[in-house]
């Protein structure tokens, strides 16, 4: 490096916090525009990442928050974005802003040599570095999107770079927290080697610090809008798209940089593609033209492996596609078409079905099958939580009022939401969406308790659950087809863009998002299920829990068998003197689990002090713990003796044996056997029952060998 630029820098040397950098990066934001950032436990592109990543406004609570991310990979958006018509903010070219820094990816701080000096210089690894420029937020330049995707074209191109990352939108690392990718010297803390908060530049001047061709972008942003020249004009990505009409399915390209493909009669597919293989050739703005091809193809009703075909046949032979760009470019058709399937193509209403719902999943398959072709097909479950609930499962949990079902299902979503393991059996990781038709108020301080219980875990990076804010007639297929919509546009995103979709989708309950309908109608009740199964299950790939009620019958839930009929695994929830019983009542595929037993335990939230009040709520806690509470430490070469020990002498009907029989089986005395028998008593675990004595039933709950299970009625539900 040029003696002047190595004295520039190192007068630059010095440490930022990250709400400093973050302060400088994003001038201004506010309500109508905001910076983007992102903490993870995997750093990006290692499987596992998550790259869903927050707005930042910096706001006090934002500043409190990053500052306890040291321990993640920390991200942030090189652009501002802004909300969208119905003040919704995502990592999109529709939400793109303004570009507010050029950044090199794994570059030496050599790589200014002689140009002039970078506003800040992060050591990202052993040996790699990021040089970033903020730029100028009151140059015009930043501001045009077909030139600044020109400008990160060219970065994307250089060696070392991801040739993947040509999006004004990328993520960078933030000059803060650690890198976890996998190397022998374990995570790497990332840290600030240059910091220069007073080099603010033009996107010109950037581009001349790290050695950029500010006028072939200018030239490359002029030819892009000439082949875009006479698009008629279209909305941005993410408006609403409708389902094409007879002989249309088209998509027209965007108008300008960053619009989206949208449905359009007025084209010939022919011409489309033909404007797709110019772009193409031409070098203009590649991606979306794969983007644009891809979404027409499969809104136009082609299935997704004959689009996949189709892009590539477009490609192939051209010399551009032997480069390392198109080589990348052609990997990415795939996402490409799978994202336009996600967005694009339309289920139609189901039919009303003439009797029990049938699933249809995936593409078409032969009628007929031979054994052994099912042999080879053969796949282990996969589980949702281990041994509980499986992936794309439809399941249901029933009981009667105040079971603690509602308890029992958002102990569900939040495990699988942050990933912790539910009742010490592993959960499947991944965004969740709960379908609240009622007890608004109460699920919010439910979700308070069991944030408070599990040390903040529903306040990490990357944990996704969210709740509606009303109920959802999914009888209505255009009702649900609207919730289907809302989930995927609020679903968060991996960096290249592409859906990450739901782990869990919970409808609690039935009865509040049934609609206009009557839950004892084979015919309503078989629409239900196909409408869950059609715009829910199959759609989002997700596993759909209901929570139900019981009806006059405890034993089963309410309404008709259609429902039963297509689950795959029910749970019953009982409550009886305080505890509440969890019971497997149906698995498809897999052993029945077995019954397990819980207890309310009360949370104190929040203390108004002006009212003088406790805000508090509940929730769901094992009691099996206590069946192995040690009642009698162990002396010599005796085990200890357990609460669950001294029980299990019981009969099936719960009665337990003379004390002879306790001094004899457990080898006590007999002082030490009428103590322990006397403080069972005083503790509740056995009643009297004539001359002898009986487990009670809370216990016998416990021990999964309940007697007389019937629910009782409360004006309370859950």
């Amino acid at each position: 490096m040029a003696a002047g630029a190595v004295a520039a820098l190192a007068a630059g040397q010095g440490q930022a916090s990250p709400s400093e950098v973050l302060a400088l990066l994003y001038p201004g934001v506010g309500a109508q525009s905001c910076g983007w950032v992102l903490a993870s436990e995997v750093s990006l592109g290692v499987q596992g990442a998550d790259a869903a990543g927050v707005p930042w406004r910096g706001t006090g609570d934002e500043v409190a928050r990053i500052a306890h991310w040291a321990h993640l990979d920390c991200y942030y958006c090189t652009s501002t974005l802004r909300p969208g018509a119905d003040g919704s903010v995502r990592r999109t070219l529709a939400h793109w802003g303004q570009l507010r820094t050029l950044v090199l990816d794994d570059a030496q701080p050599q790589a200014t040599d002689g140009l002039g000096v970078p506003t800040y210089v992060v050591q990202t690894s052993p040996g790699s570095y990021q040089i970033g420029v903020v730029l100028d937020q009151d140059d015009p330049d930043t501001r045009d999107l077909g030139l600044c995707r020109a400008v990160v074209g060219q970065i994307s191109r250089r060696p070392g770079n991801d040739v993947a990352g040509n999006n004004p939108v990328r993520y960078v690392r933030l000059p803060w927290g650690v890198n976890t990718k996998p190397r022998e010297s374990g995570a790497w803390q990332v840290r600030l080697t240059h910091w220069r908060p007073q080099q603010v530049l033009t996107l010109a001047d950037a581009c001349g610090v790290l050695g950029l061709d500010y006028d072939a972008a200018v030239a490359e942003a002029r030819q892009w809008r000439q082949a875009l020249e006479g698009a008629p004009a279209v909305p941005r990505l993410g408006d609403p798209v409708a389902a094409p009409a007879a002989g249309a399915g088209l998509v027209a390209p965007g108008p300008a940089l960053g619009a989206a493909p949208v449905l359009t009669g007025d084209r010939s597919q022919a011409d489309l593609i033909r404007q797709c293989v110019e772009r193409l050739n031409a070098g203009v703005g590649r991606h979306d033209a794969i983007r644009d091809a891809a979404a027409s193809l499969i809104a136009s009703g082609v299935p997704g492996g004959a689009a996949t075909s189709i892009l590539r046949g477009l490609c192939a032979g051209q010399a551009w596609a032997s480069t390392p760009e198109g080589q990348a470019r052609i990997a990415d058709i795939p996402r490409a078409v799978r994202t336009a399937e996600q967005r694009f193509a339309r289920p139609a209403r189901p039919a009303e079905p003439t009797g029990p719902a049938r699933r249809d999943a995936g593409p078409a398959r032969p009628l007929l099958l031979t054994a052994t072709e099912r042999l080879r097909d053969l796949q282990p479950v996969q589980w949702l939580i281990d041994g509980v609930i499986e992936q794309r499962a439809l399941a249901m949990v029933y009981g009667p009022p105040a079971s603690a079902k509602s308890f029992l299902a958002l102990d569900w979503a939040c495990c699988v939401a942050t990933g912790l393991p539910w009742c010490n059996r592993q959960t499947q990781r991944g965004p969740v969406v709960i379908v609240a038709g009622e007890g608004h108020g109460g699920l919010r301080r439910r979700l308070a308790a069991w944030n408070l219980e599990h040390d903040g875990a529903l306040e990490r990076p990357g944990v996704w659950l969210q709740v509606t804010t009303r109920s959802v007639p999914i009888l209505d297929a255009q009702a649900a087809q609207g919730l289907q919509d809302d989930v995927l546009a609020a679903l968060p995103r991996t960096e290249d863009g592409e859906i990450v979709m739901p782990a869990a989708v919970i409808v609690d309950t039935v009865a509040r998002n049934y609609g206009p309908g009557d839950e004892n109608s084979t015919k309503d009740m078989s629409l239900f299920v196909a409408n869950i199964e059609h715009y829910l299950l199959h759609a989002l790939g997700t596993t759909v829990l209901l929570v139900h009620h019981t009806g006059h019958d405890a034993t089963r839930e309410r309404g008709s068998s259609a429902l039963r009929a297509a689950l795959d695994q029910i749970f019953s929830m009982q409550e009886h003197e305080g505890a509440y019983r969890l019971k497997a009542m149906k698995m498809k595929d897999g052993e029945e689990p077995r019954s397990m037993s819980f207890k309310l335990k009360n949370i104190s939230i929040k203390h108004d002090e002006e009212n003088m009040v406790f805000i508090s709520s509940a929730v769901l806690e094992s009691i099996a713990d206590e069946l192995d509470r040690v009642i009698l430490p162990a002396h010599g070469q005796r085990q200890a003796l357990t609460l669950a020990g001294v029980l299990g002498l019981s009969d099936a009907l719960g009665l337990m044996p003379p004390l002879d029989t306790w001094c004899r089986q457990l080898r006590l005395s007999k002082t030490s056997a009428s103590r322990i028998r006397r403080d069972l008593v005083q503790q509740g675990h056995l009643t009297e029952d004539g001359p002898r004595l009986r487990v009670s039933e809370k216990t016998l709950v416990a021990m999964g060998r309940g007697m007389h299970l019937i629910g009782r009625e409360s004006a309370e539900d859950d």
